[in-house]
């Protein structure tokens, strides 16, 4: 007789704001520290504005781009990977703690199949931040929830799930790079939000799913927000090449409600 329910090796990160009316969640992605595209002075702003709002943040992949490993095998001048971890870990020491996880991405994922070595979980393990591979769950505990509108009574913290991944495969246009990340919000059945990167291409694809409460014997519309992050990237010449557009310099401040369940999601200019 086969078990329904059988328990995966999925990796859940669960932190809890008891005191918390509300929190505020910044998550960032496709960095590429190395490469010469990459935006430095934007990244450092970012880390700056976290650290004085307090903001939680995620690296969801890419976080380093494998030139340094490249270098190292051109026996070019530059980092090594010893000097390489510790300069980006330097970099986000000052947020170590608003920081919920780290995730490797495929150019991490690139290097480790060529050494047996992970940037990204290396990153992690010096930061003492979770590492999550392939898929995530992001369990957010939040303030105190009320039974009602109307009732002055606090019952338990509200419960945020999510799934985070970094994403896969190509696709150019928006309505591939948007299935991506709603295929996503789909995969697990009481999802409230995910969050992906990879594809350079910020969006915010809202989706929604009936649910079917037995104790009630109701059907209800359970909305999923599913969210697209940018990169830290110019306009590389690979993406002129390639008769890539230029991505949209946009983010995603998304903002969980401590007393009601409620998630608000800011897009705005990075």
């Amino acid at each position: 007789m086969s078990n329904i329910h059988t328990p995966l090796d999925v990796k859940v990160v669960q932190r809890s704001f008891p005191e918390a009316k509300e929190i505020h969640l910044l998550p960032l992605g496709d960095l590429h520290w190395d490469s010469r595209y990459s935006n430095h002075s934007l990244i450092e702003r970012k880390i700056q504005e976290i650290k004085e709002n307090n903001y939680l943040t995620l690296l969801i992949g890419d976080t380093f781009d494998k030139l340094f490993f490249n270098w190292l095998l051109k026996e070019q001048q530059g980092d090594d990977l010893n000097v390489a971890l510790v300069t980006v870990a330097n970099l986000f020491k000052p947020i170590q703690e608003n920081i919920l996880l780290i995730m490797d991405g495929n150019h991490e994922r690139g290097m480790e199949k060529k050494t047996g070595f992970n940037m990204a979980e290396a990153l992690a393990n010096v930061l003492e931040i979770p590492f999550i591979r392939g898929i995530g769950v992001l369990h957010l505990r939040v303030g105190k929830y009320r039974k009602n509108q109307t009732s002055k009574s606090f019952s338990r913290m509200n419960s945020y799930v999510g799934l985070v991944a970094h994403g896969y495969g190509g696709g150019r246009t928006k309505g591939a790079k948007a299935n991506k990340a709603a295929a996503l919000g789909d995969v697990m059945e009481n999802c409230d939000f995910s969050i992906m990167g990879h594809v350079h291409d910020p969006n915010l694809i809202p989706n929604s799913r009936l649910v079917y409460d037995p104790q009630r014997k109701t059907v209800y519309a359970r909305e999923i927000r599913n969210v697209i992050l940018s990169a830290f990237q110019n306009y590389s010449n690979y993406a002129q090449e390639s008769f890539m557009r230029p991505s949209p310099q946009l983010e995603y401040l998304m903002r969980f409600d401590g007393m009601y369940k409620n998630i608000e999601i800011l897009e705005r200019s990075m």
